[in-house]
């Protein structure tokens, strides 16, 4: 199994996998939410990942294909009437079948990034491919592997694995990760934090994404309390063009280098 180390442009990069090789980017989906005109958007979570991917795409020149990943999950995980989590998630087959009248995870941050994240900051429809079955991180692993190994079909020569960049966020990298490890041990993953890219998108009158996560990470999330004056001095120092730091710097170590296992509820966060 590939463990995580902390590697250049502040990501943590597997061996023989870096983020500017990556093959491709596998952006995890998030809650969904209905927002003040009543349209589904991406939560907090989600706008900050596929957001983080757009700029990540234009970083790289565009060169890096992208595939989103994340079912039909309202009304299964969690509902827009309220925008709350449903725990235990109702995983009826009515539920299942409700689900599919409104968007998936994977359309709606696809829809995100091509509309545009920032000034200047977009994707082409063409570059981004969805995922519409997954419904937790393991799957999201799982659908990621089984659509890589028909991309490496597609080879004329030989190329024994890919690298994808798993695109999400701080707080759950770590699971994403051991997901992806446990799914598919022949391609080879590198951690693409969702906050560090997002500081590098320009900060609107309406958006800047710095404060936006300073407030969210102030409280505990996942039963751990991030250090927000670091988180603030790491994008901040992105911002001004530091790539060097990350905030993997943030993740517990004992995360790093232990599995973490996949809940049998899994939340998915705002």
């Amino acid at each position: 199994m590939v463990r995580l180390l902390v590697g250049a442009l502040g990501v943590a990069a597997a061996a023989a996998c870096s983020l500017p090789t990556a093959d491709v980017m596998v952006v995890l989906g998030a809650q969904l939410v209905s927002n003040s005109s009543g349209a589904i958007v991406p939560g907090l979570s989600g706008d900050c990942r596929s957001s983080g991917a757009a700029m990540l795409y234009n970083y790289l020149d565009g060169k890096t294909p992208i595939v989103t990943s994340g079912g039909y999950l309202i009304g299964v995980r969690y509902e827009i009437v309220n925008n709350s989590i449903l725990v235990p998630p109702n995983s009826t087959f009515a539920s299942y079948a409700t689900a599919r009248n409104y968007a998936s995870e994977a359309f709606v941050l696809k829809q995100n990034m091509v509309q545009g994240v920032g000034p200047g900051v977009s994707v082409p429809p063409s570059a981004v491919i969805v995922e519409e079955d997954a419904a937790s991180t393991a799957e999201n692993a799982l659908a990621a592997g089984a659509m890589l190994g028909q991309r490496l079909a597609q080879y004329t020569f030989h190329k024994p694995s890919l690298c994808q960049a798993v695109v999400t966020s701080l707080y759950h990298m770590p699971r994403a990760m051991d997901d992806f490890e446990q799914a598919d041990s022949t391609n080879s993953q590198v951690a693409a934090y969702a906050e560090d890219w997002v500081a590098l998108i320009p900060p609107t009158p309406q958006r800047d994404w710095i404060p936006i996560l300073r407030s969210y990470y102030s409280s505990p999330i996942g039963g751990h309390q991030y250090n927000v004056t670091l988180l603030g001095e790491i994008l901040e120092a992105r911002r001004g063009g530091d790539l060097s730091r990350s905030v993997a710097e943030l993740v517990p170590s004992a995360q790093l280098d232990t599995s973490l296992g996949t809940p049998a509820h899994e939340t998915r966060l705002l």
